[in-house]
């Protein structure tokens, strides 16, 4: 949990009531009202969002492999390896 993002954890959280709602509805019968339904949907919809961002966000990540050649790389490496610095 410490290298999770507030943004993952509220959505998980909010999905823990969908899934509750759920396994009553299935394991002890209970009938759902149209405005839990409404809810229930309203946060899957917002979940399909957060995903679809999310792969978004992957499928535009650029490395700088991609954007450099290799004559351009080897210099920065080389002064990354004086200095001591490491990006964390």
């Amino acid at each position: 949990m410490r290298k999770s993002r507030s943004i993952d954890v509220s959505l998980a959280s909010s999905f823990v009531r969908v899934a509750g709602g759920l396994a009553a509805f299935f394991i002890l019968g209970e009938i759902q009202t149209h405005s839990q339904f409404i809810g229930g949907a309203i946060l899957m919809i917002g979940l399909a969002i957060y995903l679809y961002s999310i792969y978004l966000q992957h499928e535009k990540k650029v490395t700088i492999h991609d954007s450099l050649s290799e004559d351009e790389v080897a210099p920065m490496l080389n002064a990354d390896c004086r200095v001591g610095f490491k990006d964390v």
